[in-house]
């Protein structure tokens, strides 16, 4: 008899540990808690919540995915994504409604994803383990308003362009064994033949009620020190819940992908 199989922890809010195999699993440092045991870039312990108006953050999470937040980032007096979003705060204005932060919590989501990946932040508070993901990322519709997730995923080409088919030799995505990424060829091998690199596209929408209200609003810049703790908070909370639904959604494509049945490499 045969347990479950291992969740696939594509991005997990957690700490920034490995996958126990590429198959997915909870990660080793932190054992699936998704709580970093050993942060490394907390800066030196500051005031507390009641004099520099640190609001509590949500409890942290694991989630059965591909996606994580960095834990080790720290509460808002130390929080490096915090330092981060005061320095490209203009991100989350919103001219429809006539203030610097905006309260629409799709506008505000789609900002704070923004500052939470690079090229913007790096390390970015924002990672992933699974090795087929190439990036992700959020916009709002021109529609309805609603949050686009679009991820992109390093996929087998399809059949008809099969390398074996195709005349000459041809480069296509490299697996690195050491980080169980892949990446496109580098060098060399990227000159002196034809590359083909085939991508999956997946778009997810997710309705403005899926995501936390924001409550920082504020109408002055710059921004007290009360509100930019309030805006880290309102960050935090915000690309939490976009890696649960993210995660949500990917997970299950990204088992099938990896089903050797399938012809997964």
């Amino acid at each position: 008899m045969t347990g479950s199989p291992a969740p696939v922890v594509v991005i997990c809010v957690g700490c920034v540990g490995t996958r126990t195999d590429p198959a997915g699993g909870p990660c080793l440092r932190c054992r699936g808690t998704a709580i970093d045991p050993n942060p490394t870039d907390l800066a030196p312990p500051g005031p507390g919540p009641a004099e520099n108006g640190d609001l509590p953050m949500p409890d942290t999470a694991t989630f059965t995915g591909p996606l994580r937040t960095d834990a080790s980032d720290g509460r808002q007096a130390t929080s490096r994504y915090g330092e981060y979003l005061k320095q490209h705060v203009e991100l989350f204005e919103d001219d429809f409604e006539s203030v610097p932060i905006t309260g629409d919590a799709v506008r505000f989501a789609v900002a704070a994803w923004q500052v939470a990946c690079g090229p913007i932040m790096s390390p970015s508070y924002v990672q992933w383990d699974e090795p087929r993901l190439q990036s992700v990322h959020c916009v709002r519709s021109q529609w309805d308003g609603s949050l686009l997730a679009r991820a992109a995923l390093a996929v087998p080409p399809p059949a008809p362009l099969a390398y074996r088919r195709l005349p000459g030799r041809w480069n296509g995505w490299e697996h690195d064994r050491f980080t169980d990424r892949y990446w496109e060829p580098l060098g060399e091998r990227l000159v002196d033949r034809p590359t083909l690199l085939t991508t999956a596209t997946v778009v997810l929408p997710f309705t403005a009620e899926e995501l936390p209200a924001p409550v920082t609003a504020h109408k002055v810049t710059p921004l007290p020190r009360s509100g930019e703790a309030m805006l880290t908070h309102d960050a935090k909370a915000a690309v939490t819940a976009l890696v649960g639904l993210i995660n949500r959604q990917l997970a299950p494509l990204i088992q099938a992908l990896n089903e050797p049945s399938r012809g997964a490499w």
